[in-house]
């Protein structure tokens, strides 16, 4: 019968420290597609990149409806952040009048399902609000990209994007 094997608290120690390898292309798809839109977000293109681009940009230029498209898009992104900005605004200040912190009505003097349900209200709240961000965050990115004019080509690939599928906002 084999003995076990001794180890002692150091070896123990450097085994469990030891990096297990892992092969995940999922990770490294993320990776790639994150550096991919870093270097959109600062400009910082290969050769090859730059090469898409302005490839892109020529064909879009030569599209006549491209401009006015542009245009129309633009006012259509204003219109849209204004209306989250409001919704945002209006989430918070309702739930601020409705619940505001520190009051006698929230803490012992109130009924604990009271204090569930206001609880639940507010989360419900705080997950609208971020969801209103996220979709403000896109459309301020896609106004930036209308200014350096990179509007209607795909970060990823750098080919254009239909405009049926930028007119799905």
């Amino acid at each position: 019968m084999p003995t076990p094997k001794k180890t002692d608290s150091k070896t123990a120690s450097k085994e469990a420290a030891a990096p297990k390898k892992k092969c995940c292309r999922k990770k490294k798809d993320a990776d790639l597609e994150k550096s991919a839109k870093t270097a959109a977000a600062r400009n910082e293109f290969t050769d090859e990149q730059t090469e898409a681009i302005a490839a892109a940009k020529a064909e879009l230029a030569a599209n006549p409806e491209w401009e006015h498209f542009v245009k129309m898009q633009r006012q259509h992104l204003l219109d849209l952040r204004d209306k989250s900005l409001d919704s945002m605004n209006g989430v918070a200040r309702d739930t601020l009048r409705n619940h505001p912190e520190g009051s006698e009505a929230s803490g012992s003097g109130e009924h604990q399902a009271d204090a569930g349900s206001d609880a639940y209200d507010r989360d419900f709240a705080l997950s609208l609000l971020s969801k209103e961000q996220d979709g403000l965050y896109e459309i301020e990115q896609a106004l930036a990209r209308i200014d350096n004019g990179t509007y209607g080509i795909c970060e990823m690939s750098y080919k254009i994007i239909p405009i049926p599928r930028l007119e799905a906002i």
